[in-house]
């Protein structure tokens, strides 16, 4: 149930203005005309939403564009469709962006401008995609080419992780050997260094690299710290499909 909020004329053109509980808009006119009043202008309330960290994966998409299209090859209105998909997701971030593209095409916007309002389902392209289809009346075929695009999309995207995990493996490992050396090896050198400093002036890049050692060094608390931060937040969100960006702002408003 969805909150209404209508503007009615009486036969005698008494203006009427309230709010109702209703599935659809089409429900509210029908009973706003039972009470005999003519209605003018019907507005959904849509009530605000705590920001969601958790995101739709590109495996949920794909999964909509096939679902979506074996309903429209069966011989399923798009409204039905999308109204069966909510409740198969039900309690999900997928179904929920489904209810909502189902409300948009319920209420009367056109399909390519619903899906366009909901950029987790829909690119720029897809969107496309879509306006064209509706005017040249081949959307089941439409849909079923957006499946396959998705689904290839996320093969594609798959290979390239499995591709960089062997250079991520190196180059994070290449970087903790060399925080390990500039803040528990060279330091031992330190008091040699600096008796050769005394007598000559020491190269440019040694006493950059006493620098940064000493930096380090100092640091190497915190700096661990933060290290394993990134390396557990970037875990999490690539093992739970969460949003990092929306992650990482929520943490900074707390």
């Amino acid at each position: 149930m969805q909150t209404f909020k209508y503007t009615a004329y009486s036969r005698t053109a008494e203006l009427h203005d309230g709010t109702m509980q209703a599935e659809t808009k089409p429900d509210v006119a029908r009973e706003i005309r039972d009470r005999g009043l003519i209605p003018a202008d019907i507005q959904a309330l849509r009530s605000p939403r705590l920001v969601r960290l958790k995101k739709i994966s590109e495996k949920q998409v794909c999964r909509f564009w096939t679902d979506l299209s074996s309903f429209l090859s069966a011989g399923m209105p798009i409204a039905e469709s999308l109204k069966l998909l909510a409740q198969l997701h039900k309690n999900t971030p997928l179904g929920d962006a489904i209810r909502d593209l189902h409300q948009l095409v319920v209420d009367g916007t056109p399909l390519h401008q619903a899906f366009s309002q909901c950029k987790a389902l829909c690119s720029t392209a897809d969107c496309a995609m879509i306006a064209a289809s509706t005017e040249g009346s081949f959307l089941t075929e439409a849909v079923a080419q957006l499946a396959a695009l998705t689904r290839q999309r996320m093969e594609i995207g798959a290979k390239f992780k499995n591709a960089m995990v062997y250079p991520a493996v190196l180059a994070v490992t290449a970087m903790t050997v060399i925080f390990g050396l500039l803040v528990y090896f060279v330091p031992q050198f330190t008091p040699m260094f600096e008796t050769m400093r005394d007598d000559a002036e020491l190269p440019a890049i040694t006493s950059v690299l006493l620098v940064i050692s000493g930096f380090l060094n100092s640091n190497a608390a915190i700096i661990w710290i933060a290290f394993a931060a990134m390396v557990g937040l970037f875990l999490f969100g690539y093992r739970s499909g969460t949003d990092l960006k929306q992650l990482a702002l929520s943490l900074i408003h707390i």
